[in-house]
């Protein structure tokens, strides 16, 4: 990606047309649709290097996203041809205002720290389960999954990209990738 579009993150993709007055079906891939309004600029691609931005002018959440009339678009031919886009959009959107909740992208390649087991790795996405939001987590060659619950997490500092953790025992255990059925120490006689 070229360097005046770091500032941009991937957020989902156009699914569909919706009607015949040019709306699309954005499917944003986190399903956390709260960040999207009017006025807002989205930037859509299928190379990532060319990028053609609309303003959303009217959303409606739908499904796993939201169906938005784009300015500009005024039929339907016109919304099929951005069917499999790329959605784009400024990183400073997903900055949470005082007192809202965090956007998990804000924290993203935070390294955590526990309590008990240290650095546990740097935050490399999210995913989530029917109960919670999950941090993946990656240290050299093992991914966790962390539950991103209020329990866990002790503090969130945003100056050092730490975020300080108390997990329970047993948690990074349960939810690594790791192949290794115990710590890789060999027992000898």
């Amino acid at each position: 990606m070229n360097s005046n579009h770091d500032n941009l993150r991937k957020v989902g993709k156009i699914k569909g047309s919706h009607g015949i007055k040019g709306e699309v079906f954005l499917l944003i891939f986190s399903k956390d649709t709260s960040w999207v309004s009017t006025k807002i600029k989205i930037h859509l691609t299928r190379n990532e290097k060319d990028f053609k931005t609309y303003t959303l002018n009217r959303v409606k959440p739908h499904k796993e996203g939201v169906i938005a009339v784009l300015d500009g678009l005024t039929t339907r031919n016109e919304s099929d041809l951005l069917i499999g886009q790329e959605i784009w959009v400024d990183k400073g959107v997903f900055i949470s205002k005082n007192q809202q909740s965090l956007y998990l992208v804000e924290i993203e390649g935070f390294e955590i720290i526990d309590k008990t087991a240290g650095s546990i790795g740097f935050i490399k996405g999210f995913s989530s389960n029917t109960a919670q939001d999950l941090l993946l987590v990656v240290d050299e060659d093992v991914e966790y999954e962390i539950p991103f619950v209020k329990e866990f997490i002790v503090n969130i500092n945003h100056g050092e990209k730490t975020v300080e953790t108390n997990l329970p025992e047993g948690l990074l255990d349960i939810n690594s990738t790791s192949d290794d059925p115990d710590d890789g120490d060999v027992d000898e006689d």
